[in-house]
């Protein structure tokens, strides 16, 4: 097990009220009923002001058009704390509120899909900028989020296909069939992407990152950290996963 995982906060043992500044939170269980696929998912922590008191919040990109805003507390969720400089995070929780005001409270919709090629979000106006994808997961989501404020948490251009990745692929093809508002000129978008092959960054991968991040940051120098062997496994939480938890698809 990667170094970083087995450092994952409990929220039984470590609530996330123990969260100062910008963390992770990790959902990981086994295949619900009827589906091959474990969950496996990840999402964004930060603290929100709400008065007197400080509140701890999750952003994660759940489905197609679904980015959402959500207590942690709403399923089985393990959680670490990045170890960025002090000045970066106000600016990463900036994003955040700004994601959520323009895709979970508005009208903008940001699309799912595979193809991941370093794109990033514009600080400025909430914007998805990228050359050649059509959308994000929720683990790619992640690492856009970051990259907008120079963060490479993973090393994504060094990135390798997997083949056991394909059959997670085909199933997402399949999923978005029956998705609301995954027109047919998206699902051929995201077809191609499969045909023409694009790595999966796994939730658990985006997790283990953490580890040899706070040495990169103390030196000030290039944010990438590391890329985790494709072996990175991490055992499922305790606490299962709600109904509606269990349907996302990351």
């Amino acid at each position: 097990m990667s170094v970083a995982l087995s450092r994952l906060n409990h929220p039984d043992e470590n609530p996330f009220e123990q969260l100062t500044r910008i963390g992770l939170a990790l959902l990981c269980g086994p295949p619900p009923a009827g589906r091959e696929q474990p969950v496996r998912h990840i999402g964004i922590l930060f603290p929100s002001e709400d008065g007197a008191t400080t509140r701890v919040r999750l952003i994660h990109l759940a489905w197609h058009c679904l980015l959402k805003e959500d207590s942690p507390e709403m399923a089985a969720y393990s959680w670490l704390e990045l170890p960025l400089p002090e000045e970066l995070s106000p600016m990463i929780v900036q994003l955040c509120r700004l994601l959520i005001r323009k895709y979970a409270k508005g009208k903008d919709p940001l699309a799912y899909a595979l193809r991941y090629d370093g794109g990033r979000f514009d600080p400025g106006t909430g914007c998805f900028l990228s050359e050649s994808g059509h959308g994000l997961t929720c683990a790619t989501f992640v690492l856009a989020v970051f990259k907008s404020h120079g963060v490479d948490l993973l090393r994504t251009d060094q990135w390798r296909e997997r083949d056991e990745d394909k059959k997670w692929q085909q199933w997402i093809l399949d999923e978005l069939g029956d998705a609301r508002y995954a027109t047919p000129e998206h699902i051929r978008a995201v077809e191609r992407e499969i045909k023409l092959g694009c790595a999966r960054f796994r939730p658990q991968e985006v997790a283990a990152a953490k580890a040899p991040l706070s040495a990169r940051v103390e030196k000030r120098g290039p944010w990438i950290t590391t890329t985790v062997p494709p072996s990175c496994t991490v055992a499922p939480v305790l606490r299962m996963p709600s109904r509606a938890i269990a349907r996302m698809p990351a």
